[in-house]
């Protein structure tokens, strides 16, 4: 699976993605912190386990795109959005990805792994079809 640069867009990091150091060193630092492996991650791509939702928001955490009242930050996004040279493209992933802060926060949950995880996977999923669908 890849991931982004949303997180790294978030975050957006997973397993076969080139981390920058400071991204890998949150995944790893967030590994140690729930006690998870690489591929215990990797067999757990959507979150379903309690502990994966916990590694995926503490990545957005360590990222800054989550605080600890598990407010989402609006400025990081748009600043890892950055990464995406290409304006149509950089458009369309602040669109989508705002549209999974949008589904985050209607659903409710104030449960800081339940947010942190469904922004990452959405955020991820956003990045992952950039430009493959007419908006």
């Amino acid at each position: 699976m890849k991931t982004a640069p949303v997180l790294a867009l978030f975050c957006l990091l997973a397993t076969s993605w080139a981390q920058s150091d400071e991204q890998r060193k949150i995944w790893d630092k967030c590994l140690e912190q729930v006690g998870l492996t690489q591929d215990e991650v990797k067999t757990d791509p959507d979150a379903t386990k309690q502990s994966t939702k916990c590694f995926y928001s503490c990545v957005v955490q360590n990222n800054g795109v989550l605080d600890d009242q598990g407010k989402i930050n609006v400025e990081k996004i748009e600043e890892y959005a950055k990464m995406v040279t290409d304006d149509a493209l950089r458009k369309e992933l602040i669109d989508k990805t705002m549209k999974c802060k949008e589904t985050v926060e209607a659903s409710g949950t104030t449960d800081l792994c339940e947010r942190g995880a469904a922004l990452y996977v959405c955020s991820t999923k956003a990045f992952e079809s950039l430009g493959k669908e007419k908006s």
